[in-house]
């Protein structure tokens, strides 16, 4: 699960998903700049503070987002490629992981179809490197 436009509410946001029967969410990221915004690369439970206990919703977390990378920071596609390869060296470096959401479409094609180029390299980079592709509920 993800919020679109990452929408949330800690007091009510997790609990609804999982009552919804939701287990992982994917929400909690940045929607200008890329990271861990959870100081974190590991998965963890979300907090109901209604039972005052941990959620049944766990958090796999988002660091790195293409409207941040293209529309928020403005950055060239090589210079996206390379701070898209920073976050995942981070995420290994710590043994974690990272959730990397990239749009199919939006707005006019060509600078989409530049941007999936982009997309291509980083998982071919990332393969190269020993990383696993996996569902969120696989992680």
């Amino acid at each position: 699960m993800r919020s679109h436009y990452l929408r949330w509410d800690p007091a009510v946001t997790p609990e609804a998903y999982a009552q919804e029967g939701f287990a992982v969410d994917s929400t909690l990221g940045w929607s200008a700049q890329h990271g861990f915004r959870r100081g974190t690369a590991h998965p963890f439970r979300l907090w109901d503070s209604a039972r005052g206990a941990p959620s049944a919703l766990w958090e796999v977390p988002l660091a790195v987002m293409d409207t941040s990378l293209f529309n928020h920071q403005g950055l060239s596609p090589e210079a996206a490629v390379e701070e898209v390869r920073a976050v995942l060296e981070a995420a290994e470096a710590s043994g974690g992981v990272a959730v990397i959401l990239w749009h199919n479409a939006m707005g006019e094609m060509e600078p989409w179809a530049t941007r999936f180029g982009c997309l291509e390299r980083i998982v071919e980079d990332a393969l190269t490197d020993g990383a696993a592709f996996v569902t969120l509920s696989e992680t």
